[in-house]
C-alpha cells in the first residue's frame, strides 16, 4: 500500500492518492518492459497488416486474410495488456480462500493447539513460540 494512503485526507485527495499509487504500480521496471512490448507488437503486427494489404491490392489473393488477421492480433495483445494491467490493480481473492483476518486467527489457532504437544518436546516449543512470533510481527506491519 502507498504511504500516501496512510496520511489523513479529504476525500478528493484520497482518491487522488489511491490513483498514483495504482500508477506507480505500473511504473515498475517489469511494468514498463511491458508496456514498451505492448507496444512495439501492436506497431508491429499493424506493420504486417498493412504490408499485407499491399500484397493483396496486387493479386495475391492470400494476403486479404492476413490483411485482416494481423490487426486482429494487435487488439487482442491490448486485450491481453489490459486484463493484466486490471488484474495487478485489482486482484481476486483466491477461490475458496479466507480473507487475510480470518488466516490470521487461524495460525493463532494452531500455533495455541500445537502448545500442547510442545509441552512433551522443549525443543518443538522454543520452534513454535518462534513461528508465533514472527506470524505477529507480519501482523503488525
Amino acid at each position: 500500500m502507498c504511504r500516501e494512503l496512510r496520511e489523513p485526507m479529504v476525500l478528493s485527495s484520497r482518491r487522488a492518492a489511491r490513483t498514483l499509487c495504482a500508477v506507480k504500480r505500473l511504473l515498475t521496471r517489469r511494468w514498463v518492459a511491458t508496456h514498451a512490448l505492448v507496444v512495439a507488437l501492436v506497431v508491429l503486427f499493424l506493420l504486417l497488416g498493412w504490408w499485407q494489404l499491399q500484397r493483396a491490392e496486387t493479386g495475391n489473393s492470400r494476403s486479404w486474410a492476413y490483411t485482416l488477421e494481423w490487426p486482429t492480433f494487435a487488439l487482442m495483445i491490448v486485450g491481453f495488456w489490459l486484463k493484466i494491467m486490471r488484474e495487478e490493480l485489482h486482484p481476486k481473492p483466491e477461490p475458496g480462500g479466507e480473507s487475510a483476518a480470518g488466516a490470521r486467527r487461524v495460525r493463532r489457532r494452531r500455533a495455541r493447539a500445537g502448545a500442547g504437544d510442545a509441552a512433551e518436546d522443549p525443543e518443538l516449543a522454543a520452534y513454535n513460540r518462534y513461528i508465533a512470533e514472527l506470524a505477529e510481527r507480519r501482523d503488525r506491519s
